[in-house]
Parts: structure tokens; C-alpha cells; sequence
């Protein structure tokens, strides 16, 4: 179960970005969809948008 509420966005990807971060997740330890949400936190931080419900 998710440490917090999510709502389910889908995305295209080209199948080698899917392949990138598939072996990135496997190495990492973790999951695609970790990676993706710690991106668009990034993104959205060096655009001045703070998410105060994120932990």
C-alpha cells in the first residue's frame, strides 16, 4: 500500500526510455515509477514550485 495518496497518470515512452529506466530501477534497487515521481519533483523544483504534501 502507498506511504501516501497517488493518483494513476499514464505516459508513453519510447521503448528505449522504458528500457533505460527499467535497467536504472534494477541497478537502483527500486522501481520505474520511484524514479519518474523524484524527476518530476526535481522539474518542478527548479521551477520554483514547492509540493509541501510530498515526504
Amino acid at each position: 500500500m502507498p506511504k501516501y495518496p497517488s493518483t494513476l497518470s499514464p505516459i508513453k515512452l519510447k521503448p528505449e526510455q522504458h528500457q533505460a529506466l527499467k535497467r536504472v530501477a534494477e541497478i537502483e534497487q527500486t522501481s520505474i515509477g520511484t524514479i519518474v515521481r523524484k524527476a518530476i519533483s526535481d522539474y518542478l523544483e527548479k521551477r520554483g514550485i514547492s509540493l509541501s504534501s510530498e515526504q
